[in-house]
């Protein structure tokens, strides 16, 4: 027998069910009752607004044509993730000028064509009941609450899509769209660069024994794809400012990647999570109840599948006429399949040490595919009224987790939020709406005048996003209009000029014309700040405008000296 024939994976084709196995249409029932539990926790995350990096992406890509958008060196610098980000921005964002509700269906959709996908590749390896229970594990995963609540986790959503796909279609024997699945991942996010190795696990477990070459001819296209991915990426960089190209890694945040089995395994019960079940049952318990009877129920109909597949037919092998050398005795799929989960589990939470952030629960979206499967091997060989209970748990600890946020006591800017979940993005989006909402009446005051300055502003990220990237998209504008009064310029101090007073109790803005009398103002505190130039021109800037006391001329004999004009 040829040994293409003799080394043949065990997977049926994608086109036929192996013999004796249920059909796929006999799984419907518990695709149902998972589809309802994803609805009940999750749609509360499709009610969130754009948050943070939503805007600045959204603003990339309105202000530069799709061309300069795809050099990376606009929105969020440092990483390279044309797929999900420009790309993604620029057709959704600026081409159809979609809500942040629509964004959500979206990545919603993305969400439930990754999961299909990996259901289709468990079910036809280890058969239909595994498959429920790793398609269950993967939906309960907590992180996927922060993914279904953040538009700009579009980068993490379609980076597993493209994984999902990548192990399908491998395992369907269609090589060369999973080698185009690989270079979509990692152009995705970071965290899919090691699929092709995870596709490598999947065919030394798949076909012990088989000639290094015939293994190398079906890992090539993905080997390519990987490539290719990391050459457009190194090109890209290399076009960036001197030092942006790898300033967002550091041999420091490699030093504590021994935290990174740590961090997965508190993914799966984040901070506060007792907490929020309790705030979950005082606030929404009929959600909370459903979800874990939804859950409860998996298990009982999932049973009624099936098993798992009987392997697939095989040639009888012809007599030998002389004696042959013994081929590797098959490894049992279960054992396969636990190799496969701790090396897909391992691999996809590698990447995570050279993230510049805090670990984050979404980092590792992907890792949770190896997990998934994990936890679906044992679940697949407990009695129903085990493994319900246990989903039911998942399903409230999933709920629980997403339903309270609190901030690190220690740490600083985006130290102070190493986790974060539903409410930590609900939080950050009504926030940023509240403010909008004040400054959006003021957009044709802020075209008329050559730039507003904001007083009063507390320092930290959100608040340089809303007076910047989110403003413009909200005015529908290109131009800065908008900065703190710290970066006030002298060239500009004779120009018609904006002031935004920032009230911190109400979260609110109130603009005004810069007067006479407010450049004086602006001038005594720069001068108290030590910018004695910019103090000047905003004093001369007054007298200019009729501001001629006495108290005036004396300040700007006080820089510039008696006499000064």
């Amino acid at each position: 027998m040829p040994s293409s024939q003799r080394h043949r994976p065990r997977a049926a084709p994608p086109a036929a069910q192996a013999p004796g196995a249920p059909s796929a249409g006999a799984s419907w029932p518990a695709l149902a009752i998972l589809a309802a539990l994803a609805v009940v926790l999750y749609t509360r995350c499709l009610l969130v607004g754009f948050a943070g990096d939503d805007y600045v992406l959204l603003d990339a890509a309105r202000r530069f044509t799709l061309g300069e958008l795809l050099s990376g060196r606009h929105g969020i610098p440092g990483f390279y993730r044309p797929v999900s980000r420009e790309l993604y921005f620029w057709c959704w964002g600026r081409v159809l000028d979609l809500s942040p509700w629509a964004f959500h269906f979206l990545n919603a959709a993305t969400w439930v064509a990754a999961g299909a996908l990996y259901f289709t590749f468990v079910r036809r390896w280890l058969g239909t009941r595994t498959a429920l229970c790793a398609l269950a594990a993967l939906a309960l995963f907590p992180p996927t609450g922060a993914l279904l609540s953040w538009v700009s986790c579009a980068q993490d959503l379609i980076a597993l899509f493209w994984c999902a796909a990548a192990l399908a279609l491998y395992q369907g024997r269609r090589h060369a769209a999973a080698g185009l699945a690989v270079a979509l991942a990692a152009l995705s996010k970071e965290t899919a660069i090691p699929l092709a190795l995870t596709l490598a696990v999947w065919d030394w477990l798949e076909t012990p024994g088989a000639p290094a070459r015939e293994r190398l001819r079906r890992l090539m296209p993905a080997l390519l794809g990987l490539a290719a991915a990391l050459a457009v990426a190194i090109a890209v960089r290399l076009g960036w400012p001197a030092g942006r190209a790898i300033a967002v890694w550091s041999p420091g945040q490699i030093a504590e990647a021994w935290r990174i089995p740590v961090d997965l395994a508190t993914s799966f019960a984040p901070p506060h999570t007792l907490e929020g079940i309790a705030a979950s049952w005082r606030t929404l318990p009929g959600a909370l109840a459903l979800a874990a009877m939804l859950a409860l129920a998996v298990p009982f109909a999932a049973w009624r599948s099936g098993g798992a597949p009987a392997p697939a037919p095989r040639a009888p092998a012809p007599v030998p006429r002389a004696p042959a050398p013994r081929a590797p005795a098959p490894r049992s799929p279960a054992r396969a399949a636990l190799l496969f989960g701790i090396a897909a589990t391992l691999l996809g939470a590698l990447p995570v040490a050279v993230i510049v952030e805090r670990w984050r629960g979404y980092y590792f979206s992907i890792a949770a595919l190896g997990t998934s499967l994990i936890v679906a091997l044992l679940l697949a060989r407990l009695p129903a009224w085990i493994a319900g209970p246990l989903l039911a748990l998942a399903a409230v600890v999933n709920h629980g987790s997403n339903s309270v946020y609190r901030p690190l006591a220690t740490g600083e800017g985006p130290g102070r939020h190493a986790h974060a979940n539903y409410e930590f993005f609900r939080g950050a989006a009504v926030t940023t709406a509240q403010m909008l909402a004040t400054l959006e009446p003021c957009c044709d005051s802020l075209r008329s005048v050559s730039r507003a300055y904001v007083e009063d502003l507390p320092p930290g990220v959100l608040f340089d996003t809303v007076i910047g990237a989110a403003l413009r998209v909200t005015c529908r504008d290109t131009v800065e209009r908008a900065r703190r009064i710290e970066a006030f310029q002298a060239a500009e101090a004779g120009a018609p000029l904006g002031l935004l007073s920032f009230d911190p109790a109400q979260l609110s803005f109130a603009y005004r014309r810069l007067s006479a009398a407010d450049r004086v103002a602006i001038g005594d505190h720069l001068l108290a700040t030590g910018r004695p130039r910019e103090a000047a021109a905003c004093f001369a800037a007054a007298r200019s405008l009729g501001d001629t006391t006495a108290a005036l001329r004396r300040k700007l004999e006080a820089i510039r000296g008696p006499g000064a004009p």
